[in-house]
């Protein structure tokens, strides 16, 4: 399948598919769900770089199924949280957080006991960070 994607750089791609196709509503919605294919990667990378999923020792199948769950309900929330603050960064972080999870994700993150009036998207995400690794290089960019 030819696909021609309108935007700012026109992007010209070939879907390659074993998916039988017999309508052009068909081919339409098989494009449309290959689109979004790199928001799986995402969650994939989330999963692994973020949750260290693969370091996990368990050996039990059960006990293995639960912490992939669990791990899973993290990383989508953590992929939710990332494109909502590249949407609206600087909305209030109360939006994703009850009052005091940002309270304490902030005072965690900077060390600080002083609580600031307002903390945006932006600001919570960069906190997140922090506490997840992310050194703060300017070249860095945002967690």
């Amino acid at each position: 399948i030819y696909v021609h994607e309108s935007g700012k750089k026109g992007t010209e791609w070939f879907l390659l598919t074993t998916v039988t196709v017999k309508s052009e509503k068909e081919i339409e919605k098989l494009v449309q769900c290959y689109a979004h294919r790199w928001k799986i990667e995402r969650f994939h990378f989330i999963l692994k770089s973020g949750c260290k999923i693969e370091k996990n020792q368990a050996r039990d199948y059960g006990r293995l199924s639960f912490l992939t769950l669990l791990y899973s309900v993290i990383a989508m929330q953590i992929l939710n949280l990332t494109y909502l603050g590249k949407i609206c960064p600087e909305i209030s972080s109360g939006i994703v957080f009850v009052e005091e999870e940002w309270k304490v994700l902030c005072c965690c993150a900077r060390k600080s006991k002083e609580i600031p009036e307002s903390y945006s998207l932006k600001e919570a995400i960069y906190d997140l960070g922090v506490l997840g690794g992310t050194k703060g290089a300017p070249s860095d960019g945002m967690p």
